[in-house]
C-alpha cells in the first residue's frame, strides 16, 4: 500500500499531462503562457508532461474508448481549459484526464498496469508562481486518498501553453466552376458536350405564319446538376455565388422550376401566349415544357440527388486497425482531423485543416496538415478524397497517405 500511495501522489500531477515523460528537466522559460499547466514537470514521485487540449483533442476524449472512464467523469465539462496525457509513477501509467481554470484542475486517471494499482480522480491548484508549482489531493476509486506536489521544469514543443505567432495557411475556396459539375439536360458525367433534352421548341397557333420558338434549358439544368451534386458555384441568372451544400432535393428542384420559367420569358415572346404557355406548362403535342421536367425530377430525381458528406467522428487506418483512431469535425466546408502515432510512435501527433469542395462524383477536402514527433514538426498540403458512392472511405494524400474508414462501418 505504501509504494501504491506513493506512485499515486506522483499520479495526482500526471492527471492532466499531455505525453508521457519518462524524465528530465531543464530551466524554466520566461512565458509560462495563459496555460500554466503546459509543459514538463518534477512530481514528489517521479515527472509528469501536461499538453493542453485543442478542439480536435476535446472531440478525441468526447468520443474516444476511453470516454466512459475519463471524459464522461469530469467534473466540469465545461471547462474552460482541457488537458489529456499520460503519467508514470513508480510502477504505474496511464491514461489521464483534467479540466478547470488556469490554477485550478480536477479531473480522472485510468491505469493501463491494474493490478493493485486503482483508477481515481484528483484535485490539484497551482501554489506557487515563482517557482511554478502545484499541490493536491488525489482519491482512489477504493476509498484510498493523499496529497502530491509538484514543481514546473521545462516546456516543449506544441504543449498548448502558448498562442503560435505563425500565420496560418490561408485555405482554398470551395468554388468550383459550373461547367465542371453539369452536363446539360440529359444523365451522365460532366460535359460542354450539346444534351439530347436541352432544347425544346414550342408553336403558336395563334399566330398566323405559326412561328415556332426553340428554348434552350441547359442554363437551368447545369444549375440543377451543380445542386443535385451539393457544389458551390456561380449562379448564371443572378451572378451571385451559391453553394448548394445544405439545400434539399426539394429546394433545389423549386428553384430549377423557376430558372426555366425565366428562360421561356426571356426567349418567347410575350405575343406568342399560346408558345409561353406550353413552355412555362408542360408543352405541346410535341414539345415538353418547364412543368413537365419539373414533374421528372420530383418524380425521379431522388436516384440523382448526392447524399451529402457527413465526416464528423472517428475514422480507422484501413491498414493498422489497431492504431489510434483519427477524430474528424465537421461544420459546413469546414473540416479539421487529428490523429496520434500508434505504440511504435507513441509521441507522434498529427492535425489538419481544409475546405470541403464539391465535384462531379466526388468530393475533396483541400487544405494543410502538421505532424510534431520527437520535437520536431513537418508541415504540408493535404487531400482527403472520397466518392459519392462510398462515402465511409477516405482517401488521404499529400503530407500523409493512408486510406480511412468510418469507425463501426
Amino acid at each position: 500500500m505504501r509504494v501504491l500511495r506513493r506512485a499515486l501522489t506522483g499520479l495526482g500531477a500526471l492527471m492532466i499531462a499531455g505525453v508521457w515523460l519518462l524524465g528530465g528537466s531543464a530551466a524554466a522559460p520566461v512565458d509560462h503562457g495563459p496555460n500554466l499547466w503546459s509543459g514538463k514537470w518534477t512530481t514528489s514521485t517521479g515527472s509528469v508532461a501536461w499538453r493542453a487540449f485543442n478542439e480536435q483533442d476535446l472531440e478525441n476524449a468526447r468520443t474516444g474508448s476511453d470516454a466512459k472512464e475519463l471524459f464522461d467523469k469530469l467534473p466540469c465539462k465545461n471547462g474552460p481549459q482541457f488537458y489529456r496525457g499520460g503519467y508514470a509513477a513508480g510502477g504505474d501509467r496511464g491514461k489521464i484526464m483534467g479540466c478547470g481554470t488556469p490554477t485550478n484542475m480536477r479531473g480522472r486517471w485510468l491505469s493501463n498496469v491494474g493490478g493493485s494499482y486503482v483508477n481515481g480522480s484528483y484535485t490539484i491548484h497551482i501554489s506557487s508562481r515563482n517557482p511554478l508549482k502545484f499541490s493536491g489531493t488525489f482519491r482512489q476509486d477504493n476509498g484510498v486518498s493523499g496529497s502530491y506536489t509538484g514543481t514546473w521544469s521545462n516546456h516543449f514543443e506544441d504543449d498548448g501553453c502558448c498562442p503560435e505567432d505563425e500565420e496560418e495557411p490561408t485555405l482554398p475556396d470551395a468554388l468550383v466552376s459550373l461547367a465542371s459539375v453539369a452536363n446539360g439536360c440529359g444523365p451522365g458525367k460532366a460535359t460542354s458536350e450539346p444534351r439530347e433534352f436541352d432544347t425544346s421548341t414550342y408553336l403558336d397557333s395563334s399566330d398566323p405564319p405559326k412561328k415556332r420558338y426553340t428554348v434552350n434549358f441547359r442554363e437551368a439544368c447545369n444549375l440543377h446538376d451543380a445542386g443535385y451534386s451539393g457544389a458551390k458555384v456561380r449562379d448564371p441568372f443572378s451572378g451571385k455565388i451559391i453553394d448548394f451544400l445544405d439545400w434539399s432535393q426539394k429546394r433545389v428542384d423549386d428553384k430549377f422550376l423557376a430558372d426555366m420559367l425565366t428562360l421561356c420569358r426571356r426567349q418567347v415572346s410575350a405575343l406568342a401566349p399560346i408558345a409561353l404557355a406550353d413552355c412555362r406548362g408542360t408543352g405541346g403535342a410535341t414539345s415538353v415544357g418547364a412543368r413537365s421536367r419539373y414533374n421528372f425530377v420530383r418524380d425521379g430525381g431522388d436516384l440523382f440527388f448526392d447524399e451529402r458528406p457527413r465526416l464528423r467522428g472517428l475514422w480507422d487506418n484501413e491498414t493498422n486497425r489497431d492504431a489510434p483512431a483519427w477524430a474528424l469535425i465537421h461544420s459546413d466546408r469546414a473540416v479539421k482531423a487529428s490523429w496520434r502515432g500508434d505504440s511504435q510512435q507513441p509521441d507522434l501527433r498529427g492535425e489538419f485543416q481544409g475546405t470541403l469542395i464539391t465535384h462531379d462524383g466526388e468530393s475533396t477536402v483541400e487544405g494543410f496538415g502538421k505532424i510534431m514527433n520527437a520535437g520536431k514538426t513537418r508541415r504540408g498540403r493535404m487531400r482527403f478524397s472520397l466518392k459519392v458512392k462510398n462515402l465511409d472511405r477516405i482517401r488521404v494524400t499529400g503530407l500523409v497517405n493512408l486510406s480511412l474508414l468510418r469507425a463501426g462501418g
